[in-house]
């Protein structure tokens, strides 16, 4: 089984317990390309399953396979532009600190994968 494979066979979509957070960007599309690509945990150090699918920019924690943060993604030219962020509301699932930790978060997680 391919790692993309696996990990999407674990991970659980976002709840109906979610926070929206007005946010948008927009990839180029080698980013785009980078981001479809997926990425998947090789160890148990590797903490974040990423993945740009047809219709949404998924972050799911790789130990619990809980969804914390969708976005929905649409073409914008030759890239992708997602937006607006919703964040798993959950707060058995995710203790969130406010909207801007959780932009930080994000935009954390996304510039490691794109930097790999």
């Amino acid at each position: 089984m391919s790692d993309k494979a696996h990990w999407l066979s674990k991970v659980q979509p976002l709840g109906a317990a979610r926070v929206e957070i007005p946010y948008q960007r927009t990839f180029s599309p080698a980013e785009a390309e980078r981001l479809r690509a997926g990425s998947w945990p090789q160890s148990m150090d590797d903490k974040w399953v990423v993945f740009l699918g047809e219709s949404s920019l998924d972050l799911w924690r790789s130990w619990t396979g809980h969804c914390i943060y969708s976005l929905a993604a649409r073409r914008a030219g030759d890239g992708v532009t997602v937006g607006p962020m919703l964040v798993n509301g959950d707060s058995q699932q995710y203790r969130r600190s406010g909207d801007a930790d959780d932009i930080r978060l994000f935009e954390s997680i996304i510039g490691s994968v794109l930097t790999v």
